[in-house]
């Protein structure tokens, strides 16, 4: 029997993809309102977060895009990335439930937040999550046990 394990590291190349697709679903949230997509978006940071990227449809999307154009496998960490989905887990959720309370120009601030986030991350392979969770390594807030690769 086969287990399901969490990954140590992950693709970089695949992760700035899924950046790019959460990118274009937060301006399509912001053009058009529709609540299922911030819906979408939690279910998908939260499966990401929980530590199973590999059931997620934008990142199997990702890895089928890097795939069919070549692109080069670039191992990083995990446990970075993985805080930084949680956090996409929250701006997406508090979007969503703002946007069914019709709370949408706050919905909005939300998602656009999450997009600025996502366009940084694809386009320049910068993570303002990760970057978070190295300070509160750093700060001993998060115990070096969850990355002790990546204690700086």
């Amino acid at each position: 029997m086969k287990t399901i394990s969490i990954p140590k590291k992950v693709n970089s190349t695949v992760v700035r993809l899924v950046g790019g697709q959460v990118f274009l679903l937060s301006l399509l949230y912001i053009l058009t309102d529709w609540a299922l997509i911030p819906a979408f978006l939690a279910i998908d940071f939260a499966i990401r977060a929980s530590g199973y990227p590999r059931f997620s449809l934008l990142a199997e999307t990702a890895i089928l895009i890097s795939k069919v154009f070549g692109l080069k496998n670039r191992p990083i960490f995990f446990a970075p990335k993985r805080f930084a989905a949680l956090i996409g887990l929250i701006l997406s959720l508090t979007a969503l439930i703002l946007s069914i309370v019709s709370l949408t120009d706050s919905s909005l601030v939300f998602i656009a937040v999450l997009g600025l986030f996502s366009f940084l991350e694809s386009g320049f392979d910068f993570c303002a999550g990760c970057k978070i969770f190295g300070f509160l390594m750093h700060k001993g807030w998060i115990p070096t046990k969850y990355c002790s690769d990546c204690a700086y």
